[in-house]
């Protein structure tokens, strides 16, 4: 498992590009570039840029652009020690609006419990994963 996680490490550290953090006011601010990784973890030719903020005690935001599926940009709200999605929107046309809407109800662990999709944004769910 150390090595599988070594490995893991060492294709991702090197897809990372331009990496800058910083602390200010009680948060910490971190950017970077990216290339997505293919299903064999290897680069597949997209390149993204991601900015997390976070605080002790307080969930973390990501906001990203320049993927494929968030032509128009993205963000995600995660729980703050699981890492565990609990809020993502996305732009992912570019037209300005909405087009995907995901929550999560989170059990005392931070753990998804309940996933929903709704992917016109419109209010109504389109799946819900248990």
């Amino acid at each position: 498992m150390e090595r599988a996680k070594d490995l893991l490490a060492g294709a991702i550290s090197d897809t990372i590009s331009n990496a800058e953090v910083f602390e200010t006011n009680g948060f910490e601010v971190a950017s970077f570039w990216a290339q997505q990784l293919d299903t064999n973890l290897e680069p597949d030719g997209t390149q993204f840029e991601s900015l997390e903020v976070s605080a002790a005690d307080v969930f973390r935001v990501s906001v990203e652009k320049g993927r494929p599926t968030l032509t128009g940009g993205g963000v995600g709200i995660f729980h703050r020690e699981t890492g565990s999605p609990m809020l993502t929107a996305a732009d992912r046309n570019g037209d300005g609006l909405l087009d995907l809407l995901t929550y999560a109800v989170l059990d005392e662990s931070g753990n998804a419990a309940l996933e929903v999709v709704d992917y016109a944004a419109d209010g109504q769910p389109d799946m819900r994963i248990h």
